[in-house]
């Protein structure tokens, strides 16, 4: 027994070795055709951008148009973005510290450095980098996107060697390989990069999650937004008095007697956009996960309702929350963007970046229309929500108009939505008959305002007219 009891602690020991080297030594490969090769490595350089070629802060994505790939292929419009999985710390509205696993959106930062975070576990991106929810992907129907993940490894569970993917909910039109489920497609090992390829044509709401072993992973935190613009967007249409250049569908299509185009067109156009993902957190659940004790799913249960990954009051904070540790000096920008602050933070090493970047807070002009891209990936609870003093009309679901054959719209004005995992709503608020002040959207069901005994963390949000 003794000689057993040696060889398995060798063997564990080795194991664990591997799990810390294989980071260390992997490499990151980001796949873009808006990127030129470096000329040392040979390889994609994210620092190196073709002619024509930006970063794009509104998407957050590097975007190119008409270029041609090594393998001479033309590309009419490419977007690419890149992220990491790891694990992190989030706060949640009752200033608990809940441990998650995550993503965080390393696009554009150099890909030495992005192998450095794994030494540097405070570093954007890092191990200790994941965000909740998920950075927001932005694409717009038409375009060729490219999205580079790469497997970070857990910094505080370094004996976990989970595979992660990247599934995107709701696309009818993923390849097998590049659809995230582990049974039919790749799942990416600690140190390892793997470049998914979608060719968005459908404008709508989904969202994207981690599959492998999804009850997990799904309520530890690895979901995010994921919205795709119409074709339509950047022509000026007229609808109910109102010029509109944005829009949530391909709305003039068809034609009514040979003559103008269809009545409902320029019907879902807006001016400003929001995404707004409902999830949920057991915290009992996420405590297990990071003290190495068994995990039960049928004991699952979400005490903490969240809009992208916050509670009310930090739904309105309209810049990212920093997570519970380390001590953050007051001057630094939790606004900025990752890959702009990464000098900074390899200088100061107690700083971490904020966790909670997607706000939930709704601004608008008096008589704006507000569109919010409005999913669910909460894993065991149906969420009803409603809205005070605003008109809701649902012009969509799961990512598609709601309108017939014929050019009939099916659009409808609820009182209330309810959401199931997995369902996503596309809703637009008309401004042009309120009065400007700050109105409520919120659960119906009012125990998920407060989180058990606590008073603060629930499932609402603020629209500020002004």
């Amino acid at each position: 027994m003794g000689k057993v009891t040696r060889y398995t602690m060798l063997v564990l020991s080795i194991l664990l070795l591997v799990v810390w080297v294989i980071p260390a030594v992997a490499e990151v490969y980001v796949q873009c055709p808006c990127l030129k090769a470096n000329p040392i490595t040979g390889k994609p350089d994210p620092t190196l951008l073709k002619p024509g070629a930006a970063y794009n802060p509104a998407t957050q994505n590097i975007e190119c148009t008409n270029v041609t790939d090594t393998n001479g292929v033309l590309h009419a419009s490419v977007a690419c973005k890149a992220l990491t999985a790891g694990d992190g710390h989030v706060i949640m509205g009752d200033t608990n510290d809940i441990y998650i696993f995550g993503f965080d959106d390393v696009t554009g930062v150099p890909v030495n450095q992005i192998m450095n975070m794994v030494n540097d576990p405070v570093a954007p991106g890092g191990m200790r980098g994941a965000e909740a929810s998920a950075p927001t992907i932005l694409a717009k129907a038409g375009q060729e996107f490219y999205l580079t993940l790469t497997n970070m490894g857990m910094f505080e569970r370094p004996d976990l060697a989970d595979p992660h993917t990247v599934h995107n909910h709701g696309f009818p039109n993923a390849a097998s390989v590049f659809d995230g489920e582990p049974m039919a497609s790749i799942a990416i090992n600690m140190g390892e990069s793997l470049s998914y390829y979608y060719a968005f044509q459908e404008p709508g709401t989904y969202m994207y999650h981690c599959h492998v072993e999804a009850s997990e992973h799904m309520q530890m935190g690895m979901l995010g937004n994921l919205n795709v613009r119409p074709q339509q967007d950047g022509t000026s249409e007229f609808f109910n008095g109102k010029n509109y250049t944005n829009f949530a569908y391909n709305d003039c299509t068809g034609s009514v007697g040979g003559g103008r185009l269809d009545p409902g067109c320029g019907s879902t156009g807006y001016d400003v956009m929001y995404p707004l993902e409902v999830t949920a957190f057991d915290p009992d659940f996420h405590r297990s996960d990071n003290s190495y004790n068994d995990i039960d799913f049928g004991f699952m249960r979400d005490a903490y309702q969240l809009f992208n990954g916050r509670g009310y009051p930090y739904t309105i904070n309209p810049c990212g929350r920093q997570t519970a540790y380390p001590t953050v000096p007051s001057n630094y920008p939790a606004c900025a963007h990752p890959e702009q602050l990464y000098s900074q933070i390899l200088s100061t090493p107690d700083v971490n970046v904020s966790s909670q970047k997607v706000s939930g807070l709704i601004t608008a002009k008096l008589g704006q229309k507000i569109l919010i891209h409005f999913p669910s990936l909460a894993t065991s609870e149906f969420n009803t929500v409603t809205l005070l003093g605003l008109p809701m009309q649902i012009v969509g679901q799961g990512a598609r108009q709601y309108k017939g054959p014929t050019g009939l719209l099916y659009y409808n004005n609820p009182k209330s939505i309810t959401l199931g995992g997995g369902e996503g709503f596309d809703i637009l608020i008309d401004t042009s008959k309120a009065k400007a002040g700050t109105y409520f959207m919120y659960s119906n069901n009012l125990n998920q305002l407060s989180n058990d005994a606590q008073d603060y963390g629930g499932l609402m949000t603020e629209i500020v007219i002004n």
